[in-house]
C-alpha cells in the first residue's frame, strides 16, 4: 500500500465531495481530501502547497472555472488537474484538455474517479522524470559545447572516404577553435582533408590508415603521428561516433618529444636507483637476523675445525659447512649493497687470483658439455674491495653464463689491463644471447625472462650494485644466437702491495681479555663466546644494552665491548653514547650486519671503537680485537 494522497477537491456541493470520497475509498485509494468553494479558500490551499492533484467541479457559483484552472497550472504546473462535471458538452471538454485539463470525469460515472487519478499521478511521475532528463540534456550539451568551444585539445569529427572499400580521403564534419589553433588549418568543415592540404596523401601516405581503421572497426586507438609537412608531432586519441566517422583528440607534443629521450633517460635512472634503494632498505631489514644465524653456523664450525685437526674427514665437512655459511654471508652483504655506495672492509686485491679460485670451484660443478676457459693477463695492479663479495659476484655472472648455454658451450674468463690506471674482467658465454629490448632491462631489479620459481631478477641487479661499490662499472653486449659477454672495469690501486699469508691468531696473542658481550639473540650468545674462549679470552654475557650498563655502573672490570646495534629497548647506539659517559677510554666493537650512515657518523673520530660485520670469522674477530687493544 503507497502513501495516502493529499488532494485537493474544488467543489461547492457537500453532497458531490462526500461522494468523491466514497467513490475513491471504495476503489481502494488512500487520500486525505480538502474542499474549497471559494477564491479566498483556493489561494489559501494553493499557498499549502503539497497536493498530490486537483479536483474540480466546472459549474461553481460565484467562482469562474477559468480562474479556478489559471491560478492552480499557475501555482501548481506539474500536478494533474481532472475536471468532473455534468454539464458540459464534449467538444468544450476537449478544449479544456488543451488549455491544461488533465482528465475528464463526468459525474454520472463516479466510479471513473479513481481510475482517471490513478492514471493521471502515473503521467504525472512519467512527466517529472522526463523533465530530469531534458534539464539534465541541456544542461549536459550546454557542458558539451562550453568544453568544446574552450577545449585546449583540438577537436575533429571527419567522415571517411571510400572507393571499393578502400580509405581515399576523409570530410571534416565538425572541428572546435583549438584546431585552428594547433594545425594553422581555417575553414575546414565541409571540406575533403585533399582539399584543405593538397598533395598531403603524397608526403604522408600513411595518415589515413589508422583513421580508417577506426572507423571500419570501432575499435578506439591512440597513437603518436609526426607530421612530415609541418614537421609537427601529435599526440590523438581516435574513436569511432558511427559507420565510417571518427572522432579525434589531439594536442600537439613537438615539444616533449624534443625533450622524452633525455628526459626518459633521466626518469629510467631515477626508477633503476630507487629500485636499487628499495631493495637495500628490505633487505638490510633481513640482514640482521639473517646474519645472526650465519654467524652462529660459521662460529660453531670454525671452532670444530680447529678440534678436528686429526679427523680429515670430520675437518673437510666442517670445510663445507664453513664455505657454505661464507657464501651465505657474501650473499647477504651483496643485498645490502644496494642501500650502500661503499666498501666496509676494503683491501687491495688480486683479480686474477680471484678469478683462479672461482675457476677451480667452477670446474668441479660444471657441466660435462660445457668448457671453462680461463685467459689472465699477468700480472695486473691490485684493486681495493672485499674478496668475497666480489667472489660471489664473479660466481653469480658465471651461473648465468653456463644457464645461457642448456645445449653446451664455451665459458670464458678473461682479464686485461685497460687504460691507465684500470683493468677489465670480461665473463663470456657462447650461449643463446639476448635481444636488445631485454639486454637493455638486464640489469634492473626483479627483472627475469625465466619461468615462475627459476629466478628472481636479482643477480644481475646485485653485481651491477657490487661493481658500483667497487669503484667499477658493467656492460652487457649480447646478440640473439651469438652470446653474450659482460665487461667489468675496476680502478687500479698505484702503488698498493699484495700481501699473502700472514700470522693467524694464535700466533699474535700476548694476553687474555674480558670481553662483555652485548646481543640480544641466544644463538649469538651461544656461539661467539666460543670464538672468544678459542682465542684465550674470557665472555660476559649482556642481553641488553640496559643489562651491559647496569654490570658496568656496579663494578664489571672488562677489558673491551663486543656491542650488538639492533636490539629491543635501549639499542646499541643509545647502549654506546652511555658507556661513553661511564668508561670514556673503554674498547668497544660494534657488531652490526649493516653499517647505516647513522653508525658510521656515531664511531667516527672514536680511537677507542670499531666495527665488526656479521657474521665473521675467527680471524676477522682476532683482527678487529687486535686493531682496539694490542696485545689481544
Amino acid at each position: 500500500m503507497g502513501p495516502r494522497l493529499r488532494l485537493l477537491v474544488v467543489e461547492d456541493s457537500e453532497a458531490d465531495f462526500s461522494l468523491h470520497v466514497r467513490n475513491l475509498a471504495r476503489h481502494g485509494t488512500q487520500a486525505d481530501l480538502l474542499r474549497v468553494d471559494t477564491l479566498a479558500g483556493l489561494e489559501e490551499a494553493l499557498q499549502d502547497g503539497g497536493w498530490d492533484a486537483v479536483i474540480s467541479d466546472y459549474s461553481l457559483p460565484g467562482l469562474e472555472f477559468s480562474q479556478v484552472l489559471a491560478r492552480v497550472r499557475r501555482k501548481l504546473p506539474d500536478v494533474p488537474f481532472i475536471l468532473v462535471s455534468g454539464s458540459i458538452g464534449e467538444e468544450a471538454a476537449v478544449a479544456l484538455l488543451r488549455q491544461g485539463v488533465w482528465d475528464f470525469v463526468w459525474k454520472d460515472r463516479p466510479a471513473r474517479l479513481s481510475q482517471a487519478l490513478a492514471h493521471c499521478l502515473e503521467e504525472a511521475r512519467g512527466r517529472a522524470v522526463r523533465g530530469e532528463a531534458e534539464r539534465a540534456l541541456r544542461a549536459s550539451e550546454s557542458r558539451y559545447r562550453s568544453l568544446f568551444e574552450n577545449m585546449l585539445d583540438g577537436f575533429a569529427h571527419a567522415r571517411i572516404i571510400r572507393e571499393r572499400g578502400e580509405a581515399v580521403d576523409w570530410e571534416y564534419l565538425d572541428v572546435n577553435p583549438a584546431f585552428e589553433r594547433l594545425t594553422g588549418l581555417k575553414d575546414v568543415v565541409g571540406r575533403r582533408l585533399t582539399e584543405v592540404i593538397p598533395g598531403i596523401l603524397e608526403t604522408e601516405p600513411g595518415i589515413l590508415d589508422a583513421f580508417g581503421r577506426v572507423a571500419a572497426t570501432g575499435a578506439p586507438e591512440r597513437l603518436e603521428l609526426f607530421m612530415e609537412t609541418t614537421g609537427i608531432w601529435y599526440s590523438n586519441s581516435i574513436y569511432s561516433p558511427a559507420r565510417d566517422e571518427f572522432v579525434v583528440v589531439f594536442d600537439n607534443i613537438t615539444q616533449r618529444k624534443t625533450d622524452e629521450a633525455a628526459r626518459r633517460s633521466l626518469e629510467d635512472k631515477i626508477r633503476h636507483t630507487e629500485k636499487l634503494e628499495s631493495l637495500g632498505s628490505l633487505a638490510s631489514g633481513v640482514a640482521h637476523d639473517m646474519n645472526n644465524v650465519l654467524s652462529a653456523i660459521l662460529a660453531v664450525g670454525q671452532v670444530l675445525q680447529l678440534k678436528a685437526e686429526e679427523d680429515p674427514g670430520m675437518a673437510s665437512a666442517l670445510d663445507t659447512i664453513i664455505k657454505a655459511a661464507t657464501r651465505g654471508r657474501d650473499l647477504v652483504r651483496g643485498l645490502t649493497n644496494f642501500a650502500r655506495k661503499d666498501l666496509r672492509a676494503a683491501e687491495p686485491l688480486d683479480l686474477n687470483r680471484l678469478v683462479k679460485d672461482e675457476a677451480a670451484l667452477l670446474e668441479r660443478t660444471l657441466r660435462q658439455k660445457i668448457s671453462l676457459e680461463v685467459d689472465l693477463e699477468e700480472p695486473l695492479p691490485p684493486f681495493m674491495g672485499e674478496a668475497g663479495n666480489f667472489g660471489s659476484a664473479l660466481m653469480n655472472l658465471c651461473v648465468n653464463a653456463v644457464d645461457a648455454m642448456p645445449d653446451g658451450g664455451v665459458l670464458t674468463l678473461r682479464t686485461r689491463a685497460a687504460q691507465p690506471g684500470w683493468m677489465e674482467l670480461a665473463v663470456e658465454d657462447s650461449g643463446t644471447g639476448m635481444p636488445p629490448e631485454v639486454a637493455k632491462r638486464a640489469l634492473e631489479p626483479f627483472f627475469t625472462t625465466k619461468e615462475p620459481g627459476k629466478g628472481t631478477g636479482l643477480g644481475l641487479a646485485m653485481v651491477h650494485g657490487t661493481v658500483k661499490a667497487h669503484g667499477g662499472t658493467l656492460e652487457i653486449h649480447s646478440a640473439v644466437g651469438r652470446g653474450t659477454r659482460v665487461s667489468i672495469r675496476l680502478p687500479a690501486v698505484d702503488g698498493a702491495v699484495l700481501e699473502h699469508g700472514g700470522q693467524g691468531p694464535e700466533a699474535a696473542r700476548r694476553r687474555s681479555l674480558r670481553i662483555l658481550v652485548v646481543d640480544d639473540d641466544e644463538l649469538i650468545q651461544a656461539t661467539v663466546p666460543l670464538l672468544l674462549h678459542h682465542l684465550g679470552h674470557t665472555p660476559v654475557p649482556a642481553m641488553s644494552g640496559e643489562e651491559a650498563l647496569g654490570m658496568l655502573e656496579t663494578g664489571l672490570e672488562a677489558d673491551a665491548v663486543i656491542l650488538d646495534l639492533n636490539m629491543p629497548g635501549m639499542g646499541g647506539e643509545a647502549a654506546y653514547l652511555r658507556m661513553r659517559g661511564l668508561r670514556p677510554h673503554l674498547p668497544v666493537l660494534v657488531a652490526t650486519g649493516f653499517m647505516d650512515p647513522s653508525t658510521v657518523l656515531l664511531l667516527e673520530g672514536d680511537p677507542r671503537a670499531g666495527s665488526l660485520s656479521k657474521p665473521f670469522s675467527l680471524e676477522e674477530l682476532h683482527r678487529k680485537l687486535e686493531a682496539l687493544v694490542p696485545n689481544a
